[in-house]
């Protein structure tokens, strides 16, 4: 009697084990999957405009000063990401290039057009007069840095296919390559609200 006792609150056990965890999984599966199905998206560098248009709208388009959950972001900010786009646009470079650009600009200068840096380092991306990027006016206008930025990657082995950090890293030569990385879906979004991917999705 008891060992059939136990062994049926064992089934019982193990079936509630079991319901709890498909439970787990689908709540995950509806908290995560938009932010999951832009990641993978980016990492694939494939456009924004490929996805479902109501599955990437979940994140909402950017605004100023509204807590993203990739950052929260000044109109000086959003007006240096659109910068640097426009130019990726203007060479004619992919989208992510300007993925590249934004997420090693976050990295550099937080979206910032700095007049100071490290040594004589100026600018979004805290290029240096004194390593060939140009003088001090130069790089402190926002187009010339940003296209001095893409000439440069357009040159990198692969740049196209090679993961975020490495192509950013082939350009700036930071001691903290890996940095870069941890901007890859920041700047992707970014790229996704400046681009006009977003249009007509709800502002976050």
């Amino acid at each position: 009697m008891l060992a059939r006792l136990a062994g049926a609150c064992a089934a019982a056990l193990l079936m509630l084990v079991v319901l709890l965890a498909a439970a787990g999984a689908a709540v995950a599966e509806i908290l995560f999957a938009p932010v999951t199905l832009v990641g993978q998206a980016l990492d694939a560098h494939v456009d924004p405009k490929q996805l479902d248009a109501a599955q990437f709208c979940v994140l909402g388009k950017i605004t100023p000063g509204k807590a993203t959950g990739y950052g929260t972001y000044t109109r000086e900010q959003l007006a240096n990401a659109t910068t640097i786009y426009q130019v990726s646009v203007t060479l004619g470079l992919p989208r992510y290039a300007a993925q590249i650009a934004i997420a090693t600009a976050i990295q550099e200068s937080s979206l910032y057009n700095l007049s100071y840096g490290d040594r004589d380092s100026l600018g979004l991306f805290q290029q240096r007069p004194s390593q060939g990027w140009g003088t001090p006016a130069q790089i402190m206008d926002p187009v010339y840095s940003s296209t001095k930025f893409y000439k440069a990657l357009i040159k990198v082995p692969n740049w196209q296919t090679i993961p975020l950090w490495q192509a950013a890293q082939a350009v700036q030569r930071s001691a903290f390559p890996y940095a870069y990385a941890q901007h890859s879906y920041a700047a992707g979004y970014l790229v996704a609200t400046v681009s006009g991917a977003l249009a007509g999705c709800p502002s976050r």
